[in-house]
């Protein structure tokens, strides 16, 4: 089991390592550990792979709606 603080650390250090992959951009740019701590504290997870592994679902997801939304507006 992973303390939340290991958890956020874990997604903040991810997310700088394939800063330019999946939306991860967004979690360095926009998301503190505050923001990070309060999504995660809403799963049931204890573990820092499956904390990295519901970001990057959020992060990707994001990603793709965002990539939709421009692909339609000119």
């Amino acid at each position: 089991m992973a303390t939340m603080e290991e958890m956020v650390k874990a997604v903040q250090a991810h997310a700088e390592a394939h800063y330019d992959e999946d939306g991860w951009d967004e979690i360095v740019e926009a998301w503190d550990a505050r923001d990070i701590g309060e999504y995660l504290g809403r799963m049931e997870i204890d573990h820092v792979d499956d904390a990295v592994e519901e970001m990057h679902a959020l992060a990707k997801l994001r990603k793709e709606r965002g990539d939709e939304i421009r692909a339609t507006a000119w």
